[in-house]
């Protein structure tokens, strides 16, 4: 597959570049004019400006916070290494990074998550067990990170986001990690996985110096549309804008291959809360999936998660309403007394809640986290109303 592909490249890329400069070097005194290095101990820790493009970076350790040794965590030549002294097998770190604004592209490695040594034999258990798990958020929308494989580790999960130790490595063994999109903040969990021995033994890893690219033209809050009489009307907003230029409105029969209807101009640079609309006058019928290419002044851009919208004569309309957050997604429909179900590409069926949140307006959430490609059925009055949902979780 062509993402495959670029994702072997991309690896081959980030190896490359986390050797050369970083924009958040733990150690590095280029951090910022005058220089700055993360403090011996400390739980948090506050950048300002670093990187290209400068951004601030707040770092906050929360959790079972017993390091083992007065000077943990601490900055080395490669990353930010915790070593713990867990008091259970149970006990859990979390790291959380924010950064304003947010970061394009973010990459960095995890050293050592490994295994120690055989403690008992019969139920097997070790002297300790690495466990990290990563994800990220754009404002309230969880994203997941593409992460390398390595000998002494495993990477598995639901979203392919937890990376637990399976033999012995060297301090300079490492996992790639890369966000392929736009990140606000980044959270690493250091546990241990279930077959560590009771009081594990002091165990540490290193989370990587990180490298950026610069934040995408805007982070989108809403996006919505509606049928008006004989036209589609689409609305989203913007919670915040950096050097942005305009928005593509494309158009598709299928949620895979998209025409350009036209363009919005962007307000450009904002931080609070923008709206905008525009009116598709010869919908499809039956079902019109829509989606917003964001420009910044640069030539950079990014594209929104997909939406549908029904239109039909007879004044029934069935809209479904984006971005995807925790599993939920939202729906406006004037259907009475309707069942709603979801099912993958491939047909099978997901567990789906139906919440009333006002007027022809329902919150549908699922355990599942979403991405890719589903049917949403509805039955109402003995008619079934079927249509595709792409979900892209950028």
């Amino acid at each position: 597959m062509i993402w495959n592909r670029l994702l072997i490249v991309l690896f081959a890329w980030v190896s490359c570049q986390l050797a050369l400069a970083q924009d958040l070097d733990f150690e590095n005194t280029l951090n910022m004019p005058g220089g700055t290095v993360y403090p011996n101990a400390a739980k948090s820790f506050s950048y300002t400006n670093v990187g290209a493009p400068a951004t601030n970076v707040t770092v906050a350790a929360s959790g079972s916070t017993t390091f083992a040794g007065t000077t943990q965590p601490r900055p080395r030549n490669d990353g930010l290494q915790s070593q713990m002294d867990f008091a259970t097998n149970t006990n859990c770190v979390t790291f959380t990074f924010t950064f304003s604004p947010g970061v394009s592209n973010l990459s960095f490695r995890m050293y050592e998550v490994d295994r120690g040594g055989v403690n008992a034999t019969s139920p097997v258990t070790y002297n300790y067990v690495d466990q990290v798990t990563i994800s990220g958020k754009v404002g309230a929308s969880t994203v997941y990170p593409a992460i390398g494989t390595a000998a002494y580790n495993t990477v598995s999960g639901a979203n392919n986001n937890v990376i637990t130790g399976a033999g012995s490595a060297t301090s300079t063994s490492s996992n790639t990690v890369v966000f392929s999109g736009f990140v606000t903040e980044l959270t690493v969990t250091y546990c241990n996985a279930p077959n560590a021995q009771a009081l594990p033994s002091n165990q540490s890893v290193t989370i990587g110096d990180m490298s950026w690219s610069g934040p995408l033209p805007v982070v989108l809050a809403g996006f919505s549309g509606k049928q008006i009489a004989n036209q589609t009307v689409l609305s989203w907003q913007t919670s915040s804008e950096i050097n942005s230029q305009r928005f593509d409105v494309e158009r598709s029969t299928d949620a895979l291959n998209f025409e350009r209807l036209g363009a919005v101009p962007s307000v450009g640079e904002a931080r609070g809360l923008q709206n905008y609309s525009f009116t598709d006058l010869d919908p499809l019928p039956d079902v019109g999936y829509y989606r917003l290419k964001q420009w910044d002044n640069d030539g950079i851009y990014a594209y929104s998660n997909v939406i549908s919208v029904v239109f039909e004569r007879d004044g029934f309309y069935l809209n479904v309403t984006n971005p995807v957050q925790d599993g939920a997604f939202f729906l406006r429909t004037n259907a009475p007394d309707f069942k709603a179900t979801l099912y993958t590409f491939l047909g099978q069926e997901l567990d789906l809640q139906t919440q009333p949140v006002g007027v022809h307006h329902y919150r549908l959430s699922t355990q599942h986290s979403l991405r890719g490609l589903y049917v949403l059925r509805i039955l109402a009055n003995g008619t079934a109303h079927s249509q595709k949902l792409y979900f892209e979780n950028y």
